[in-house]
């Protein structure tokens, strides 16, 4: 992932939990990190789960704030 310097385990969790589910709002896939375990002290966490989500090339944008798995 480019520009931003995320953690390993941030993309795991991220790519876990877009996994579980077809098509996914980033609200939801930043609950289901948390709900995973995600530690963050992170006050614009669903911010940073969509940049994230653009940057991840095994992740296709649906439409603003909606995504999936290629």
């Amino acid at each position: 992932i480019n520009n931003h310097d995320f953690d390993l385990r941030f993309v795991r969790e991220v790519y876990k939990a877009l996994s579980a589910g077809n098509k996914m709002a980033v609200k939801d896939v930043t609950a289901m990190v948390m709900r995973g375990g995600y530690k963050t002290k992170n006050k614009t966490l669903s911010k940073s789960v969509g940049i994230a989500l653009t940057q991840m090339p095994m992740v296709q944008r649906i439409r603003r704030g909606v995504f999936k798995l290629k």
